[in-house]
């Protein structure tokens, strides 16, 4: 940003005119336009009157410096891995969506619902743990799906490779099969990300 820019800049967030400047520092509205325009430079004690007037600094009025409420050029920015408040909101969800169901089916059909206590320990692991709690809950996900699918519909992941489990199992199995290795796939690709970014 060249000092013409920074003048018409600041110019504009006090919200005068080129009059105004002009009138507040005892010039012609044409030597502000000139100034704005880079058609010309202001004379040191007018850049300092201009400094006072914004409320900046020399340096920052030729570029070389911060406004007071930014941060410079060579401040280091910081980075966000995550956003604590949305995992402690996500967790709260869960926590709180998992306690209504379990509660709601155990009081209406007096049994203990899976997906009830499945929210219940989601929301609580995002709770209680800071990074990657969504990849332990992936992962824990998938430990819990391969005995339960297995035991409760006959989908038996690892039986994909054997030719007779599409001839022998029902048609929705096999796909079903696949979409768990494919989940699979997916958890270890965001671990490796996620391990490739911690060590860097």
């Amino acid at each position: 940003m060249t000092l013409g820019e920074r003048i018409s800049s600041l110019r504009a967030e006090k919200n005068m005119s080129q009059g105004d400047l002009a009138d507040a520092l005892g010039v012609s509205r044409q030597s502000v336009s000139k100034w704005e325009t880079d058609a010309s430079v202001p004379e040191l004690a007018k850049l300092v009157q201009l400094a006072e007037l914004f409320g900046v600094t020399l340096d920052y009025l030729a570029g070389r410096g911060a406004a007071p409420d930014q941060p410079g050029p060579e401040a280091p920015q910081a980075v966000v891995i995550c956003r604590p408040g949305a995992r402690m909101i996500a967790g709260a969800v869960l926590l709180g969506a998992g306690l209504l169901w379990t509660l709601l089916m155990l009081a209406l059909f007096g049994y203990l619902p899976l997906l009830g206590a499945y929210l219940a320990v989601c929301g609580a692991l995002c709770l209680a743990i800071k990074r990657h709690a969504g990849l332990v809950i992936g992962w824990l996900t998938m430990a819990a799906l391969i005995p339960l699918t297995q035991n409760f519909t006959g989908i038996r992941m690892f039986a994909i490779f054997n030719p007779a489990y599409y001839q022998s199992s029902a048609a929705l199995a096999p796909i079903l099969a696949l979409a768990m290795w494919l989940y699979l796939a997916a958890l270890i690709a965001f671990t490796a990300r996620a391990v490739k970014r911690a060590r860097k």
